[in-house]
């Protein structure tokens, strides 16, 4: 019988049960990139993106229904115990409010939401463990709320990621906030968390849509 050297393999990190499902995490403890000499950002635009592709926008409002896991804290975790649901499943689907959203976002890795009334405020609920609903603190919202620092903009289009979220206006400017390791809500730096909506570093032409990933 013929003995080879022994492999030594290296011990798996443990998972925690609060972990995200997805295998991509950026480490905590990741090396800061150098500050970037960033120019002054531009000042927002005021006119109007035409008017014949803002009503592409306004779709008819309807009404939110929703089923399935409602702990929004637990939503996109690998441990899913029973005895850690604040709120039980919902077996069919339920009407969430009585108000109208004319858009409605959310995202496979997300466990948050962005509701858009019919006049273009903006309503965010769910997870908010870095502050991807807006609200300038890390509260978790079992039902819409209205966002105070977008209040009085016209919001077009909106995306989620798996903790930060985007928000167009009617002038094509883009707001963020969420979480910001890799530096996903794009304001020119990497400050962690970005717990209200902050204009993007944007000097092109106006944006009519956004998209996001886990953490871009």
């Amino acid at each position: 019988m013929l003995c080879g050297p022994t492999r030594v393999r290296k011990a798996r990190r443990p998972i925690s049960d609060d972990d995200d499902s997805s295998d991509s995490n950026h480490s905590d403890h990741a090396p800061q990139e150098p500050p970037q000499n960033l120019s002054p950002l531009i000042e927002e635009p005021r006119e109007k993106l035409p008017e014949e592709l803002l009503k592409t926008f306004y779709k008819t409002p309807g009404i939110l229904m929703i089923a399935g896991l409602v702990t929004w804290d637990m939503v996109a975790k690998r441990d899913k115990t029973p005895s850690q649901r604040a709120q039980p499943n919902l077996f069919t689907f339920h009407k969430f409010t009585d108000r109208k959203y004319r858009l409605i976002v959310s995202g496979c890795s997300a466990g948050h939401s962005i509701l858009v009334s019919e006049e273009g405020d903006v309503y965010t609920f769910g997870r908010n463990t870095c502050g991807q609903l807006g609200f300038g603190d890390t509260v978790t919202r079992n039902v819409p709320e209205l966002v105070p620092r977008l209040k009085g903009m016209n919001i077009i289009h909106a995306a989620a990621g798996r903790n930060h979220s985007l928000f167009v206006t009617d002038t094509g400017a883009v707001y963020a906030c969420g979480e910001n390791k890799c530096g996903q809500c794009g304001i020119g730096n990497t400050t962690a968390q970005v717990l209200e909506p902050t204009r993007v570093r944007h000097a092109g032409a106006p944006i009519v849509k956004v998209g996001c990933g886990a953490e871009f």
